[in-house]
């Protein structure tokens, strides 16, 4: 039997390669673990989240052991663990941990545990940290009774939709590319018993950037949230289709609510030889002055704005924050493509803050050059425990 070691470099190139694929699959797994426990079930995400598990353990395994000869039985060669690799034997540890911890988050594909049920307040769902999250606002609360809940096995589920507000609103306008669109709905549980583990679910085309599904949860019987979602149009011209609809153990349930939307490249007439900016208010679309939020609540603001100038809105044209009370979120907003004469959607996307009281936030438009033109428009609410 031949025992001659390959040469220096060999050994270091084999260690440094397993530990490069190592780490990229640990990264990886670490990403698409985060994705399924924000309710991402995509096949892509399970399937990317599975072969790097794999591919992780197999260097890291590589790296923390080595064949080496036996003391007991001379020519025949064991695994063992050489002194010196702590840190591949961590990384092997770490990257069993996230298998072993992802066994424990229910996902909508999985039949659900049943539970108790849970107290009134509605959860606000979790998004990926680049792309806003809707919130959940509950608008009634139904009477407590001492009649027991039913339990999930016997509930019969049902839920009433209305589609509340869609800014812009795709089927009056088409869109341009990267355009945002809120969309807001009243949901009403019509089911026999309180929600646990259902899910306002996505499907579509896959062009539309929209979370798969997030859950509605302690939502009674009789009570109504407001849901709101912000979404962006896709970047290829074309039509484009989706419909989100409420899911639960035994599948969908309750009305649909349907999004269809046309993406269009803009076409602009020639400009005259010395345009002119400017801009005017015409409506609040949502959150009119004085509204009341919860704390920490998300705020999707939208105005409706004319371009009263004689120039066109093109790239570099935006919304900035110019006054009043500093909010987390974005200090600056996308314009879509605006000819002159005409009116758009403007919407930016901010955080309530913690702390009660009255609140207002001046924003205005910027040319590409940062110059500043037209009315100042604010946002103006009040926050309430």
């Amino acid at each position: 039997m031949n025992d001659e070691k390959p040469p220096q470099w060999v050994r270091v190139f084999q260690m440094i390669t397993s530990l490069i694929l190592g780490f990229m699959a640990f990264v990886t797994a670490v990403v698409q673990f985060v994705k399924l426990w924000r309710g991402d079930t995509r096949l892509v995400t399970i399937v990317l989240f599975i072969s790097s598990m794999l591919l992780g353990i197999t260097g890291c395994a590589y790296v923390a052991f080595k064949r080496a000869p036996s003391p007991e039985a001379p020519g025949k060669k064991i695994w063992r663990y050489p002194r010196g690799r702590p840190w591949a034997i961590a990384g092997l540890v770490a990257i069993i941990g996230i298998g072993v911890l992802s066994l424990f988050r229910p996902l909508p594909f999985l039949p659900p545990t049943p539970t108790p049920p849970a107290s009134v307040t509605p959860v606000s769902p979790t998004r990926p940290a680049d792309t806003p999250t809707p919130t959940l606002t509950p608008t009634s609360s139904p009477t407590p009774t001492a009649t027991p809940a039913p339990t999930p096995s016997t509930c019969i589920y049902n839920a009433q939709v209305v589609d509340a507000g869609r800014y812009p609103d795709p089927a009056e306008t088409a869109l341009a590319p990267m355009q945002p669109v809120i969309i807001q709905w009243s949901i009403t549980n019509r089911s026999t018993c309180p929600w646990q583990r259902v899910y306002w679910r996505f499907s579509g085309d896959r062009e539309l950037d929209v979370l798969p599904y997030y859950p509605l949860e302690r939502v009674n019987a009789g009570e109504t949230v407001q849901v709101w979602e912000l979404i962006y149009a896709p970047r290829t011209p074309g039509r484009y289709r989706g419909v989100w609809q409420m899911q639960g153990p035994a599948g969908p349930f309750g009305d649909q609510s349907l999004l269809e939307m046309e993406v269009v490249i803009p076409q602009l007439s020639p400009l005259p030889p010395d345009c002119t900016n400017n801009m005017w208010f015409r409506a609040d679309l949502t959150y009119k002055d004085g509204s009341v939020v919860a704390p920490g609540q998300r705020i999707y603001k939208a105005w409706l704005l004319k371009n009263s100038g004689t120039c066109h809105w093109t790239e570099g044209y935006r919304l900035v924050y110019v006054g009043g009370t500093a909010l987390e979120g974005s200090d600056t907003a996308y314009i879509p493509v605006t000819p002159s004469g005409e009116r758009t959607v403007v919407i930016v996307s901010l955080i309530a803050p913690a702390e009660p009281g009255h609140y207002r936030t001046y924003w205005q438009m910027v040319d590409p050059s940062g110059n500043p033109f037209g009315e100042k428009i604010w946002i103006d609410f009040n926050v309430a425990p």
